[in-house]
Order: structure tokens, then C-alpha cells, then sequence
């Protein structure tokens, strides 16, 4: 017998060659994209019906797409997050996901043996990987998938974030101190936000702002009621009770009542790291009386 042959003859046996058959070929990528198979940046940037879109223009598909996580942003007032996903390379071409909710079927919090988890926090989504699912469109010169229907439908290597169990600071009736509330800021990155909501008592240190137009006011605050370095939160746009657009009767009210320097302010909202500054997000006040009790606004008819 050939010797070749006896040699090859075991393993055909054991089905480990295989005369005449071609290697599997590998799955091709699905056209749009799949939640198991989602186009990167590059990908979905090359395809002909994106490269097309005129400005505000809307394909008539929808696309799946990865990519590296450059920035995430997410809004408490809206539940939503705003994620702008990258190649990897430096000055190479974006992609952003602006403003999607996370979809049912995607978990962002929980519970395991070490406590009440989130994901709502910029620190713990940077860097993760997100899958987005929508139509594409092209706003100025950036692509993006935008609006009610597009959504987040995967999240994987996002860093848990646990809940503390200490209630203090998440009451009105137990209010976090300027001081403590400076030390949390302290230990945000920046850009980053506390996932939680915090109330914060303090002194009203200056009224940037009282805005009709917007029905909002712009307010510094701190512990004694003087600005330094350092020692206040800036609360940009919060909001006030009743206080409502084209309301021009507020700010005789409010600065009647708020004195600066001496005036109690109850602030509530998540306390971030603006570009360095502390500052507290989706913010809302109250004044407080002597009695530490909120202040009312009641708008005129």
C-alpha cells in the first residue's frame, strides 16, 4: 500500500480530513448591521445612503453601530444620554447618539450581593461599549442618530456605580452642608456628576440672573454667604417652584425676600463637575424662613 495513503487513512477515519469539502466561510456582516453584528463608525459613515444625506436629512433604513466611547453625557431631567462614539484613532471621525433612551431590554440598574448598582453616572459609562439602534441623519457636518424611536440596545464594561446606603443629604429634612457638599465635588472628575441627587442648605452669595424670558434664575451659593475661592456652588438655569415663563412678578418677590449674604437657599440636584467648577446639575431652590421651612411663590393672577 502507498505510504502516503496508510498514513491518511486514520484520519479519514476520524473525520479530520475532509476530501472535497471548502472551508465555512466566514458570515458576511448584515447589511445594516445587527444587535450581535453592529456596524463600527467607518462602517456605517461609508454606506451610500448616509454619505448622501443633506442636511437634516433622515435615512429611510435604521443601522446598527458601535464604536470607542469618546464622551457620554447623561440628562436627569430627561433620562437620556447623549454618547459621541469614535474609531480609535486620533482626530479620526465621529459618530454621536444624541439624546436616545435605553431600551427595556438594556439594564442600567440593579442589585447583587454588594448593593443597589447604577449606571447613570458619566464615569461609569465612559469607556464602555454601546450598541445604538435607529436611523441615521445629518445635522451641520455631524452624523448621528437623534430623536424618540432610536435607542441604546446594548450596553457591555460599564463600571458599576453602588448606591451608598447613608440617607444623609437625601432629604430635605437632612440636608447635606456646603462643606459636604464641596467634598463630594471634590472627588468628581471633570465633567463628572454624582449619580444621586443631593440636598444642600446654604446662603445666597449672589443673583447672576433672574430670567422672565426663561422662567429660571442663575444664583451663586455658599456657606456664609460671600464669594471666594473656592468656597460656593454656581446653580446655572435652576428652576423655582411656580416660577414660569414671562413671569415678570418673581424677581420683585424673590429679591424682596432673598437677601444676599443672609438669605437660607435649599438646593436639590446632582452635584457636577463643570470644567472645574463646582457646580449643581437639573437644579431646582427654595428659600427657606427662619423656621427652616420652604418658601412658597404663589404667582399673581
Amino acid at each position: 500500500m502507498n505510504k502516503k495513503l496508510f498514513t491518511l487513512l486514520p484520519l479519514l477515519a476520524l473525520g479530520l480530513v475532509a476530501c472535497g469539502e471548502k472551508p465555512t466561510p466566514t458570515p458576511t456582516k448584515p447589511e445594516h448591521g445587527s444587535l450581535e453584528q453592529p456596524l463600527t463608525v467607518a462602517e456605517i459613515l461609508a454606506k451610500e445612503e448616509v454619505r448622501e444625506l443633506e442636511d437634516k436629512g433622515v435615512t429611510e433604513e435604521e443601522y446598527y453601530v458601535t464604536g470607542v466611547t469618546v464622551a457620554v453625557e447623561y440628562s436627569s431631567q430627561f433620562d437620556n444620554y447623549t454618547i459621541t462614539l469614535g474609531t480609535g484613532e486620533e482626530d479620526g471621525p465621529e459618530f454621536k447618539l444624541y439624546r436616545l433612551k435605553v431600551d427595556s431590554s438594556v439594564v442600567m440598574e440593579g442589585e447583587d450581593a454588594q448593593g443597589k448598582w447604577t449606571y447613570k453616572a458619566d464615569d461609569a459609562l465612559r469607556g464602555a461599549t454601546f450598541v445604538g439602534r435607529g436611523k441615521v441623519t445629518l445635522y451641520g457636518t455631524t452624523y448621528e442618530m437623534t430623536g424618540s424611536d432610536p435607542k441604546i440596545v446594548k450596553v457591555e464594561n460599564a463600571t458599576k456605580v453602588y448606591l451608598s446606603s447613608d440617607t444623609h443629604g437625601k432629604s430635605a429634612d437632612d440636608p447635606l452642608t456646603v462643606a459636604e457638599g464641596l467634598t463630594i465635588f471634590a472627588g468628581l472628575a471633570k465633567g463628572g456628576k454624582t449619580a444621586e441627587v443631593y440636598f444642600i442648605k446654604a446662603k445666597l452669595a449672589q443673583i447672576e440672573e433672574i430670567s422672565a424670558q426663561y422662567g429660571n434664575l442663575t444664583l451663586k451659593v455658599s456657606a456664609d454667604g460671600t464669594v471666594g475661592e473656592n468656597n460656593f456652588f454656581r446653580l446655572y438655569h435652576v428652576g423655582y417652584a411656580n416660577f414660569a415663563k414671562n413671569d415678570k412678578n418673581f424677581e420683585t418677590w424673590f429679591k424682596g425676600l432673598a437677601t444676599v449674604g443672609t438669605a437660607d437657599i435649599l438646593v436639590k440636584g446632582n452635584i457636577q463637575n463643570y470644567n472645574g467648577a463646582a457646580q449643581v446639575a437639573s437644579c431646582t431652590v427654595a428659600l427657606l424662613d427662619a423656621s427652616g421651612n420652604q418658601v412658597a411663590y404663589t404667582p399673581a393672577k
